[in-house]
This record gives structure tokens, sequence and C-alpha cells, in this order.
């Protein structure tokens, strides 16, 4: 259903899928069930190959709020994030992938966070879960502020905990010839001075995969000592430096309770 003449909403939520039939109805589920019901969803489907489309058309159906996109190509998820920022409309922007799922006040709290901080930007504790959503790891817990220099050692913000304002969102683009793409824009935010608050509470259980990006550990260092050294341009000290705070927050972040 197209969002034309439509009035715009507090909050655009973006979400990327693909293959995503097992996992999204329960991803869109927790943002029809959020305390803030004055929020559009745009899911952009990347070429799925399942039955993603048919799941989020009936969906879209039911829920005028949902909004469903087809690339004509699959295009990546950097890219396919990208375009649904060029479409947002909302006040408020934030990210969901389409296999995880927020607690029902997680757009409440962030709303009033950067409200009260001023924040450009905001991101959430979160749980880590399995796919049959049991616990995996111990719950991350964010600190409320975290600097340029933070976020070297360590990415606490989860993708799919971060909420921006609709200035923000328009000014900045996920980057598509890096890996770990959202992690390469917060540092290009972060860099620009742009202001940043963590709510400490944890609002989303985060689905931990071992054969996803984040559970292919060799993979996800080849390609941080890659931003460090091409992106950044950071020495060899230092980048071995932080590439090796990163191992060690890895390991203790997804270790199995």
């Amino acid at each position: 259903m197209s969002n034309e003449g439509r009035t715009a909403p507090l909050v655009t939520v973006v979400m990327p899928a693909y293959n995503a039939e097992k996992t999204i109805t329960a991803s869109i589920r927790s943002v029809q069930e959020q305390t803030i019901t004055d929020w559009e969803l745009l899911v952009i489907d990347d070429g799925s190959r399942d039955c993603t489309v048919a799941i989020v058309g009936a969906l879209a159906s039911e829920d005028p709020r949902v909004v469903l996109r087809r690339n004509e190509q699959n295009s990546g998820t950097a890219r396919t994030r990208n375009r649904a920022l060029e479409e947002s409309r909302g006040t408020y922007v934030a990210l969901l992938d389409s296999d995880d799922v927020w607690r029902p006040d997680k757009l409440e709290k962030q709303i009033a966070r950067m409200k009260e901080s001023g924040a450009d930007l905001s991101y959430t504790s979160y749980a880590i879960v399995n796919e049959a959503g049991e616990k995996h790891s111990e719950d991350y817990l964010v600190p409320e502020t975290v600097s340029y220099q933070d976020l070297l050692c360590q990415n606490y913000l989860g993708c799919s905990t971060v909420m921006m304002t609709r200035e923000l969102a328009k000014c900045y683009r996920f980057p598509t010839d890096f890996y770990h793409e959202d992690y390469v824009m917060w540092l290009q935010m972060l860099r620009d001075g742009k202001k940043t608050v963590g709510v400490t509470d944890v609002l989303l259980d985060y689905c931990y995969r071992p054969d996803s990006r984040a559970g292919n550990k060799f993979a996800s260092a080849k390609y941080r000592w890659k931003i460090y050294r091409n992106y950044l341009k950071l020495p060899l000290f230092k980048s071995a430096y932080y590439l090796g705070r990163y191992a060690l927050a890895g390991a203790k972040k997804y270790r199995r309770q």
C-alpha cells in the first residue's frame, strides 16, 4: 500500500527483509505491539525466494501502517536500508532487522530519552537469544554515553536498537563497500560530533545465529581490520590494539551461559 497522501508518522521503522519467512511475523508483531502507535513500518524485500513477500503483504493488508516495498533485484542490506532511509517520513527513524524482536515500550523509552537529552541518536541494551527465542548469552548492557574512541574498541550500538532523528537519517547512508556497514556509519556520525545517548534497559531480543555475520568470528575480525586500516586509515599499531579490544569484547559478549 502506498503511503502517499498520508500524514507523516512520529516514527518510521526501517526493516530490510530477505528470505525471512520464519522470523518476520514476530518482528512485525513486535512493532505493532509498541506502546507508541504513531508509526509506519517500511519493509523492503530484497529479492526473497521464500514466502516473505506473501507474509508481509498479508500483514500490510490488515494494518495500513505496514508498507511493503520490493527491490527490482537483490541489492544487499546496506542499499536496502538506504532506500528505506530515503523514503522515511517520520520525525524519528528506527531500525529493526527481520529476525529481531522489540520489547513493547522500546520506542516510547527511546523517544523520551532523546527529547530529554537532545541526542541525535539513541541505542539500547538487548538480550541475546537463539532462533528458538531462548537465552544464548548474558544480556548486553550498554553505557549511557559512547564516544568515538569507545566505539573504536567495541560496537555498543546494536543495529536493531538504534533510533535517530529524521535530520540525521537524511544526512547519512550506510556504506556499500564495507562489511559491518552499520558500524562504519556509527563511526561517521560520532566522528562528526553527533550526540548519542544510551537507554540501559533491555528493549530488544537480538537473534544470534552461528552462521550469521556476527557468528563468523574470523570474517568479522578480518573486515573489522579493513575498517581500521582502509576506511579510518589508522596506523598499524592502533589498528592492532583496537582489533584486540574488539576480539576480547566479542568473546565475552557471545559466551554461552
